[in-house]
């Protein structure tokens, strides 16, 4: 199977800010109704370095597994970068095979992506994990 690559821009374009807040509804509600498994993030925070970093995996029975792994360097902003850095792997939840990787250098991505996803790829579902909370959850980027 192919790797789909998307950059940020990418996912800003493909996923827009009405389907974003439907599906960051519909991942709370399967959440809440026990329909998918996402365990507390791992924290990576490194003695002496700049910053830390946040692996945050989910599973969907319908969607499968997704992984974001975030770097929040805080002094990025200075150098005109944004503090949260990361990417999201979709991998087919039967198989494990890797699906997609998504740059979420903009922080965001919504969890379950299942149904962009689904609209985007002929039929097959992932799913990824949840993003940083607030208005970036909204808007993907």
């Amino acid at each position: 199977m192919q790797l789909l690559v998307l950059s940020a821009i990418d996912v800003h374009q493909l996923l827009g800010y009405g389907d974003c807040v439907a599906a960051v509804r519909d991942a709370l509600a399967e959440l809440a109704a026990g329909q998918a498994y996402q365990p507390l993030r791992v924290i990576v925070s490194a003695p002496d370095a700049p910053g830390l970093m946040g692996l945050m995996p989910v599973h969907a029975p319908v969607g499968g597994y997704g992984l974001k792994a975030i770097c929040i360097t805080p002094s990025n902003p200075a150098a005109g970068l944004d503090a949260h850095q990361g990417i999201v792997l979709l991998s087919d939840g039967q198989t494990g095979e890797p699906l997609a990787v998504l740059n979420d250098s903009f922080g965001g991505l919504c969890f379950p992506f299942t149904r962009f996803t689904h609209c985007y790829d002929g039929g097959r579902d992932a799913g990824a994990a949840s993003g940083r909370q607030g208005a970036a959850v909204g808007l993907v980027a």
